[in-house]
């Protein structure tokens, strides 16, 4: 659930705080996050980044959230996802 949304500017979205609510080790926790959208977004997605520290396999070291749904549209060069699993403008993002 998000607790708290403030927009910059910048038109990134800074100060993402979720409240997970699930049972497991992050229960009740609070996750600090920045989503920035491209100027051609909805056409490209939008990029997310936990300036909190956190675990997760979809997370990188840095706070990068990696999933396929976040990736450009079109083929993946690497031949991992399909094209159907990556980003499409018609995907939108509620805030």
């Amino acid at each position: 659930m998000i607790k708290r949304i403030i927009i910059l500017s910048s038109g990134k979205y800074n100060s993402f705080i979720f409240n997970t609510n699930t049972p497991n080790f992050s229960e009740g926790g609070f996750f600090n996050a920045i989503m920035s959208f491209p100027p051609d977004y909805p056409n490209s997605p939008p990029t997310m980044k936990f300036t909190t520290d956190v675990w997760h396999p979809n997370v990188y070291t840095d706070g990068t959230v990696c999933i396929s749904i976040l990736h450009p549209p079109g083929d993946d060069p690497n031949g991992y996802e399909l094209a159907s699993e990556r980003w499409m403008p018609i995907h939108t993002v509620c805030l």
